[in-house]
């Protein structure tokens, strides 16, 4: 298994930023030893503190992205990866795990390069997988989000709806006749572009490039959870002594862009997950039990895969 394991800079009024302290610590650690159980000697660990905006989280998720997908097809190697952010709230008492990111980006003060979005869409159009993947995958993938708005028909994708759910399933055959509303939606897009006298495609997937029959329509009220057992997660935490909650709502700022963006790269991978976790200021929490934390969680994770595998096991033999 591949764990890549992420925190922020300081920004704004955040001088020091405690996941950049954790994520540095946890680095070291892991180069002198393994900070998890015997049977988890051989995962990889890599750590990155990230630039504080959306524009340094986009280029660094496309990097891994290309990097992961590049190893899969050249060399075979499917494994397991688990994406790891790490990000402070100042408000916090607790850790909080993350349970959903949301397609909104809000941002209350500018990020480090002086952007600040109000109720964007961080995705317009959600790829669930890049060309390069097409060939990996054997079925079409099912993306589940959730939406207060009931009409999901105007969503690219076969949709069966309950009033707070939204499942798509998307066709990879492209036998569905989908191809209007895509185009449709393009045009609006430029239009609304056009209006604003401006074009920020770097926040933006290459569209260009992604058949249509591959992306859904993600409304800006749109959220995705992690595929990890949060609640089981939490559970297993707090038998080991720490303060520690669920939580289902990381702001709209920053975190919550990179932890949306995250969710969406790794929805239609069966073998890639992503977690978000905001840690308190180090007046709350001090480094050295962010970094028992962060060890025990990481442990957990482990442990929730190897459940996850098992009963998968059970249930194909049953």
């Amino acid at each position: 298994m591949k764990i890549i394991i992420s925190g922020f800079s300081s920004f704004f009024d955040v001088d020091t930023n405690p996941s950049e302290l954790l994520v540095a610590s946890l680095h070291q650690n892991f180069k002198k030893s393994s900070i998890c159980e015997n049977k988890y000697k051989f995962v990889d660990v890599e750590c990155k503190v990230l630039h504080v905006s959306g524009k340094a989280t986009d280029e660094w998720l496309q990097i891994k992205q290309n990097i992961l997908e590049d190893s899969i097809l050249n060399k075979g190697n499917n494994e397991e990866v688990f994406f790891l952010h790490f990000g402070v709230s100042t408000l916090a008492n607790k850790f909080n795990v993350e349970r959903f990111g949301y397609n909104c980006a809000n941002f209350r003060v500018p990020d480090e390069c002086g952007w600040t979005p109000f109720n964007e869409s961080i995705m317009a159009w959600s790829p669930l997988f890049s060309p390069k993947m097409k060939a990996s995958v054997e079925e079409s993938p099912v993306v589940s989000f959730t939406t207060n708005d009931e009409k999901h028909s105007s969503y690219v994708g076969q949709t069966s709806s309950d009033k707070n759910h939204c499942h798509v399933r998307v066709q990879s055959e492209g036998k569905w006749d989908e191809r209007e509303m895509h185009k449709d939606g393009e045009e609006e897009e430029e239009e609304e572009e056009e209006e604003e006298g401006k074009v920020e495609n770097e926040r933006e997937s290459n569209l260009e490039s992604l058949d249509p029959d591959h992306l859904i329509r993600m409304p800006v009220n749109a959220r995705l959870e992690s595929k990890v057992d949060v609640s089981q997660l939490v559970l297993d935490l707090k038998s080991k002594g720490f303060q520690v909650r669920e939580s289902s709502d990381p702001g709209r700022f920053v975190c919550n862009y990179l932890y949306f963006s995250s969710l969406a790269l790794c929805c239609s991978r069966p073998n890639w997950r992503s977690l978000f976790v905001h840690i308190p200021v180090l007046e709350v929490s001090p480094l050295e039990e962010q970094v028992s934390f962060a060890k025990e969680l990481i442990g957990c994770i482990l442990k929730g895969v190897d459940r996850e595998k098992a009963e998968s096991r059970r249930e194909r033999s049953a």
